[in-house]
Parts: structure tokens; sequence; C-alpha cells
């Protein structure tokens, strides 16, 4: 049986990608599944922040702090810059008046931190993890205070969140989980660990399946309702994304093409989960499509630029 769930694990690390892809089929034509999984969501983000910093390179780790300019950089540029960006595009382009709802979620997605599965979607490609926790850690950081901000700004209305309460609650998410990622790494010792990488990466495929199942739930009842509508979502809800990570890849390009991607991965997959948790049934039915629908470019995005960062870590190597 541990042979078994041992050559599963590396299996699922060896054709991550391919998982991937398949878990957001699965989310969508087999719901039942999503009902199921749909109440783990939270369990399942705790416990993939746990791998992540059980995986963290303890020396990238301290280069990184000794050198904090593309922590700075990158936290001012996701958290501040986009939102400010995006709400003024929205703004001039008359956006609120024309479609309300989409223009809310527009503006949410803009100002929400980014995914706390990345760090593990990063180390399945190949990229440079520890840089997008640590980066993610600094961003997610400020979004007590930045969410009510610009929602402020641009909504024109205080949606009621407390700042409080939810950077208690990420504070608690963040160092809890890096207490018993960082106790399993020492007790583990970094020999173990280096040996069963694979199975780690394993299971990385588990709880993303649990989490991206759970929480694409009822995405694929949209898609038969509305499919014109649901298509269309589809497609901006990719430009959105594309144009979140190439411009961040663009504008950190000097620092290296690992690091750059890495970056840009990170900034292009946001954590709208979050905005739902913190809103809940203040957000509009159309608002929640749109978030749902965005999901796709998030899963599926390691699969579609798994070619071209594999060229990149192949020049890397040479």
């Amino acid at each position: 049986m541990k042979n078994l769930c041992s050559k599963l694990l590396t299996s699922l690390a060896n054709n991550g990608t391919h998982a991937l892809t398949l878990i957001v089929l699965i989310g969508i034509f087999i719901p039942a599944v999503g009902n199921v999984f749909k109440h783990f969501i939270s369990e399942s983000i705790f416990l993939l922040l746990c791998l992540s910093f059980l995986r963290l390179d303890i020396d990238k780790f301290k280069t990184n702090i000794k050198k904090p300019k593309i922590i700075i950089l990158t936290t001012i540029w996701t958290a501040l810059m986009i939102p400010m960006i995006i709400g003024l595009i929205l703004k001039v382009t008359n956006m609120q008046e024309l479609f309300p709802d989409l223009y809310l979620g527009f503006i949410l997605h803009a100002v929400s931190s980014p995914m706390m599965a990345t760090p593990a979607l990063a180390a399945l490609m190949g990229l440079d993890s520890t840089l997008v926790l640590i980066t993610m850690i600094s961003s997610t950081a400020l979004i007590p205070f930045t969410v009510p901000l610009f929602i402020y700004l641009f909504v024109e209305t205080a949606i009621n969140i407390s700042p409080l309460f939810l950077g208690v609650k990420l504070f608690l998410m963040l160092m809890g989980s890096a207490i018993i990622g960082i106790a399993f790494k020492k007790t583990l010792g970094k020999k173990n660990l280096n040996a069963n990488k694979e199975k780690i990466d394993g299971l990385n495929i588990i709880l993303l399946f649990i989490f991206v199942t759970g929480i694409m739930q009822g995405v694929g009842q949209i898609f038969i309702e509305r499919p014109l509508f649901s298509f269309g979502l589809l497609v901006l809800s990719f430009i959105v994304f594309s144009l979140f990570f190439f411009a961040t890849v663009i504008l950190f390009r000097k620092i290296g093409k690992l690091r750059a991607y890495s970056l840009g991965l990170m900034v292009a997959q946001r954590n709208m989960g979050l905005m739902i948790a913190a809103m809940g049934e203040a957000l509009p039915s159309l608002t929640l499509v749109y978030f749902a629908i965005s999901q796709f470019p998030i899963y599926l995005s390691p699969q579609i630029l798994h070619p071209f960062i594999k060229k990149v870590l192949e020049k890397i190597k040479s």
C-alpha cells in the first residue's frame, strides 16, 4: 500500500500540468465532486501553504530578505499600482455605468492579493517558489488596508469589510502554516526532503484537486444556461490574466527570466475567493459568475505556459 501511494504521488508530480487541466475538467463536468470538496476549500489552502513553507529554500529566503528591493517593488506593483491603473481605465471608459456588476468584479479582481496556492503551482512548474511565497506574504499583508481604500475610491461606496477581522484571519493562517511547515522541515531534514521532492509535489496536486473542484462547483451549469455570455467572459478573463502576467514579466525582465516569470505568475493569479469570503452575499450574482469563470486561466496557465518556461529553464541550466 505504501509503495502504491508513493508511485501515485510520483506519477502526479511528473504529470503536474496535465493533472491541473484534468482537475479543471472534473470541476466542470462532475459537479458532484465539487459539492463534496467545497466544504474543504479553506483547509486545502492552509495545507498548501504548509507545504510551501516546508519546501522553503532557506538560502534563497535569506538572499531575498537581505536584498528586499524586488520584494518591495513587486508588492507596490501588485497591491497598489495594478488596482489604481485598472480602476482609472474603467472610470475613463465609463464601465461602471454600462456594466456595474462586471465593473465591481474587475475592481475586486484587481485589488485581490496573490492566490495562496500560487507557491505550490510555481513549484510544480519549476519556478522560484521561494520568491513567490515571500512576495505573496508581503502583498497579502496589505490587503486589509488596500481593499477598503480602493473600493471606496472606485466603487463610491464603502462595502462593509472589517480590516481587523480580515487581517487577524490572514495573519493566523500565514503564521500557523509557517510554524507547521518549518517545524516539519527541521524534523525531516534537507536530505529527506530532497529525496521525497516528487512525493511532496504529488501531494500538492491532491490538495489543488480539492481546492479547484470546490471553488469551481457550479461553473458547468453557468455555461449550459448562458453559453455565449459565459464564453465572452471566459475570453475576457484570459485577456486580463495575460495582461497582468506579461506586464509583470516585462516590468521585471532585468532581474532574469526565471524570476520575472515567477513574479508574473504570482501577480496574474489573484485570490478572488478571499473577496467572496469577505463580502459574501453583498456581491451581485454577475460578479460571482465572473469570479468563477476567471478560475479557468488561473488553473490552465501551468499547462499553457509550461512550454515557454521549460525553454527558459533549459537555457539557464545550459
